[in-house]
C-alpha cells in the first residue's frame, strides 16, 4: 500500500499506479517517497562513469576528492566557475559569507603565488 505522504509519480499518476499494481514498485525508492513500477529502472553498471573518469569529467566532485566534502570544495568549485566576489559565491552555493569570504581571500591569493 502507497502512503499518503507526498509521493513524487515520474510517469502520469494514473499509468505508474496501473502498473504498480501488476509489478509491484520498487522499495527502495517508494521508501524515499518516489513511485515506480518494478523492473522499470535500468540499473547497470557500465552506465556509470568509473571514480577515475568522474574526476577528470566534474570539476565539484574533483574537488570534493582533492578537500573532502565540505563548504571549501563548493566554494573552490564556484570560483573556479567563474564567481568573481564572495557574496556571488554565498549566493550561488547557499552558505555563510564568512567561509564564502575566507576560503575566497585564500584562494586568491594562492592563484597570484602561482599555487591554485
Amino acid at each position: 500500500m502507497i502512503s499518503k505522504r507526498l509521493c513524487v509519480y515520474l510517469y502520469p499518476k494514473e499509468i505508474t499506479l496501473s502498473s504498480v499494481r501488476l509489478k509491484g514498485s520498487i522499495s527502495y525508492l517508494k521508501e524515499a517517497g518516489f513511485i515506480l513500477p518494478e523492473r522499470s529502472l535500468r540499473v547497470r553498471e557500465r552506465d556509470v562513469f568509473s571514480p577515475e573518469a568522474l574526476l577528470k569529467k566534474n570539476l565539484q566532485y574533483r574537488n570534493r576528492y582533492i578537500y573532502g566534502a565540505c563548504w571549501r570544495a563548493d566554494i573552490i568549485t564556484a570560483i573556479q566557475q567563474g564567481m568573481k566576489s564572495p557574496s556571488e559565491v554565498m549566493k550561488k552555493i547557499q552558505c555563510s559569507y564568512e567561509p564564502a569570504y575566507r576560503v575566497f581571500k585564500k584562494y586568491r591569493l594562492g592563484a597570484h603565488q602561482g599555487i591554485s
